[in-house]
């Protein structure tokens, strides 16, 4: 067989028996290295170029989940911008690399049609000072590592049950024994299924959803120094189209009013502007209620609370804006109530056994 030889700088590439070394992706402050087995070898905040790889404990680019079974990948291909994974018993995954100013961003782009769900690692770091479990950021006195779902269907975290739902602080990234590891994935939602809910009802129906398929997951890889951590997430925030709430123009996570108290109590369109005179002569930040709904998932506000429904609901917003105070109220976004007009037919108990 003749075997054309190409060294590429990062990259070895032997054509013939298709063996593929190694390949660097680089930000203006992060490197991250990738093995001919899909395996991640190198993380490394720049310029410094310290590997932060926990020893012995080679992360993973992607891995597959096939009938309840997580696939490594076997063997990795580097292209222009393209990562071809290749799994046991024919499957596939490619993956398209861009590189940001403070980010590297992978999505998935195309998948072999038998996998259920797709894991983004473990990229597993030697890190393990400082772990933030659910914005999925770990960190050491000099540097930090972190990684970002970009989109509804991709969820920060570790894959533990069928329904993909992460309980409890988050497992966006998590403590271990070597240091900490980093997580995301995607279920695929596209078509219908029956599955546990909540490790207690078994068989639940769920329809799927076109926009549930397991294409364009995707996931932003950071590393920073560790007073950089907040602005990197602020301009991945706006540069990917993500939630980025301001307070009086500035981001919310870097505002001094985040961390100010607030007052806790059911406010109404009667009693709104006692309780927001209270709350400024107590120089609270507002007012917060626990309750203003009847139903989530339309979010029909209580008429006893609110009789001229969001026309009310606004004016309150605006009391409270013009005395440079804010309105919240506790919900849920991704949780129902079983009496919301979405609900259809009106549900019963679910079979346990």
């Amino acid at each position: 067989m003749n075997i054309k030889r190409i060294i590429i700088p990062g990259l070895l590439l032997i054509w013939g028996n298709l063996l593929f070394a190694q390949q660097n992706f680089l930000s203006n402050t992060f490197s991250l290295s990738i093995d001919g087995k899909g395996n991640i070898d190198a993380l490394e905040v720049l310029p410094a170029g310290k590997n932060l790889v926990a020893k012995d404990s080679a992360g993973v680019l992607l891995q597959l989940v096939k009938d309840g079974k997580q696939y490594k990948p076997e063997s990795a291909a580097f292209a222009k911008n393209t990562i071809t994974l290749r799994y046991p018993n024919g499957l596939i995954a490619r993956i398209r690399v861009s590189s940001k100013n403070t980010y590297l961003r992978f999505e998935l782009t195309e998948i072999s049609k038998d996998a259920d769900a797709v894991i983004w690692g473990p990229l597993n770091t030697s890190i393990g000072d400082t772990i933030g479990n659910t914005i999925g950021v770990v960190r050491s006195p000099e540097y930090a590592v972190g990684i970002i779902a970009l989109n509804t269907k991709t969820t920060g975290g570790e894959l533990v049950n069928e329904e993909g739902a992460v309980y409890d602080r988050g497992t966006t990234a998590v403590k271990k024994s070597f240091g900490s590891s980093l997580q995301a994935f995607t279920v695929d939602r596209s078509h219908n299924r029956d599955i546990t809910v909540w490790d207690r009802w078994k068989n639940v129906p769920v329809k799927g959803i076109p926009e549930g398929k397991l294409e364009g997951s995707a996931i932003a890889i950071f590393g920073s120094e560790p007073s950089d951590v907040l602005p990197v997430i602020s301009n991945i925030e706006q540069s990917e189209g993500l939630p980025h709430p301001l307070w009086k123009k500035e981001w919310i996570k870097q505002s001094a009013y985040s961390g100010r108290p607030y007052m806790i109590t059911s406010f109404s369109e009667q009693n709104i502007d006692t309780l927001l005179r209270y709350a400024k002569r107590m120089g609270l930040a507002g007012v917060y209620h626990e309750g203003p709904f009847t139903t989530w998932g339309n979010f029909e506000l209580d008429k006893k609370l609110f009789p001229n429904g969001i026309k009310g609901f606004t004016e309150c917003v605006n009391k409270a804006h013009a005395m440079g105070l804010r309105l919240g109220f506790h919900t849920l976004s991704n949780f129902i109530t079983t009496n919301d007009a979405y609900v259809t037919p009106k549900p019963g108990l679910f079979n346990s056994k």
